[in-house]
């Protein structure tokens, strides 16, 4: 009995890591206060309408505070504290943009995150400054796509 919980959990999670789940929208949520505590953000990656692959998804990006820097950047899941990573990665495309401010040399984030198992969820993003000021950027929102996996399966 034990053995066949144990291969139906496996089988399950097999079924999850390959369920395909697609990146529905990012949605902006920086507020119109708060043009004034950033230069700026962008996400490089994930791009809405891509695919997670084999349950996770890479998300890039950048955030350069003008008051204060940036010091991570916080997911959070129905307001829960998911992870929080730090920001200091270099973003040439940054440089390049903003040459005259120094933390742009360090203002780029990366992370991956396991989707596997959702079926609908939206992830939020927000920027945490030197001052302890924490920024909103955006919400991720991903949909699982079980329909593309049984049409793939099926035989042809």
């Amino acid at each position: 009995k034990q053995a066949q919980q144990a291969l139906a959990r496996s089988q399950n999670w097999l079924q999850q890591i390959k369920t395909p789940i697609k990146v529905v929208d990012i949605q902006r949520n920086l507020p119109k206060n708060n043009f004034d505590t950033l230069w700026g953000f962008g996400i490089l990656t994930p791009k809405v309408e891509s695919m997670a692959i084999a349950g996770s998804i890479m998300v890039k990006g950048w955030v350069l505070g003008k008051q204060s820097p940036a010091k991570t950047l916080r997911v959070t899941y129905k307001s829960e504290n998911l992870l929080e990573v730090p920001v200091k990665l270099r973003r040439p495309v940054v440089i390049q943009r903003y040459p005259d401010i120094p933390s742009a040399n360090q203002s780029g984030f990366e992370f991956s995150l396991a989707v596997a198992g959702l079926s609908t969820a939206e992830f939020n993003l927000e920027a945490v400054l030197n001052d302890q000021s924490v920024v909103p950027l955006c919400t991720i929102v991903l949909k699982s796509e079980p329909e593309l996996e049984s049409l793939k399966s099926e035989p042809k």
